[in-house]
């Protein structure tokens, strides 16, 4: 069976153990794996890990990038910040695929 994301974490299965047998979730980004290959990835995780003390997953990178993307735009819409020049900054961005494995989006 598919899903969306929302069924994607690891999280599903550790809880759900048998019966999520068969249950694949769709995700808009990779799971946070160590990476050699990845070295920013890999530094994030480990200081998450040590800021945390506990693993990062996939809802984990979902919300640190809408956080992300949240500061930008406010920074971009300036120290008036309002819904209108916020809505603008947001909707001007531009991003380009990060470590984390997004794609670029505008």
């Amino acid at each position: 069976m598919l899903t969306t994301a929302a069924a994607y974490g690891a999280q599903v299965h550790e809880l759900g153990g048998k019966a999520t047998e068969g249950l694949y979730g769709i995700p808009l980004l990779p799971h946070p794996y160590p990476d050699p290959k990845n070295k920013a990835l890999t530094d994030w995780i480990s200081a998450y890990k040590q800021r945390f003390n506990a693993d990062p997953n996939y809802y984990t990178v979902v919300a640190y990038i809408s956080a992300d993307m949240f500061v930008e735009a406010a920074e971009k819409a300036g120290p008036t910040l309002t819904s209108d020049s916020f809505a603008a900054a947001l909707e001007g961005l531009k991003r380009q695929p990060d470590h984390f494995g997004t794609p670029s989006y505008s």
